[in-house]
C-alpha cells in the first residue's frame, strides 16, 4: 500500500503538477497576448494547402489502389491454377 503512494505521489510531482503549470502559464500568455493589442492582425483564412504535396498524395493513394485491383485481378486470373489443391 505504502509502494502506490509514494508511486502516486511521485507521479503527481513529476507529471501531473508540471503540466498543470505549464497549461496555466500558456493560457496566461494567450490572454495577456490578446489584451496587450485589440488592433492587430488576425488571419481569418484558411491557409492554401500546397498543390504539389496534395498530387503526391493523391498519386499515391491512386497507386495503391491500382495495386490492390491487378492483384485481385491476378488472383482471378491465375490463382485458382497456382493454388488448386
Amino acid at each position: 500500500m505504502a509502494s502506490w503512494v509514494v508511486a502516486g505521489t511521485l507521479a503527481y510531482f513529476l507529471w501531473v503538477k508540471p503540466a498543470q503549470e505549464l497549461k496555466r502559464e500558456q493560457e496566461e500568455r494567450a490572454a495577456l497576448a490578446a489584451t496587450s493589442d485589440p488592433y492587430r492582425y488576425i488571419e481569418k483564412r484558411r491557409p492554401i494547402p500546397d498543390p504539389q504535396v496534395i498530387s503526391v498524395s493523391l498519386f499515391l493513394h491512386l497507386f495503391a489502389c491500382w495495386v490492390c485491383y491487378v492483384s485481385l485481378l491476378w488472383w482471378d486470373l491465375y490463382g485458382h491454377v497456382l493454388f488448386d489443391l
